[in-house]
């Protein structure tokens, strides 16, 4: 259902949503760049991406198949 949103970008606080939606949309080229709500805090203030939560992404365990 997310995916199938006219959607460019989708954001998450949960660590697990975001590696699923992610894998999910990478497995269907539909995309929707997944972010973490402290990731798109950085970059709205000009941060840049590097330290931010997506650069240290860690693989959750378990998929979701969307």
């Amino acid at each position: 259902m997310v995916l199938d949103a006219d959607v460019g970008a989708l954001v998450t606080a949960c660590p697990w949503c975001e590696t699923n939606i992610g894998d999910a949309s990478a497995a269907s080229n539909a995309g929707v760049e997944v972010l973490d709500l402290v990731e798109l805090v950085h970059r709205a203030m000009g941060l840049g991406t590097e330290g931010a939560p997506g650069e240290r992404r860690r693989r959750a365990p378990g998929r979701l198949n969307l």
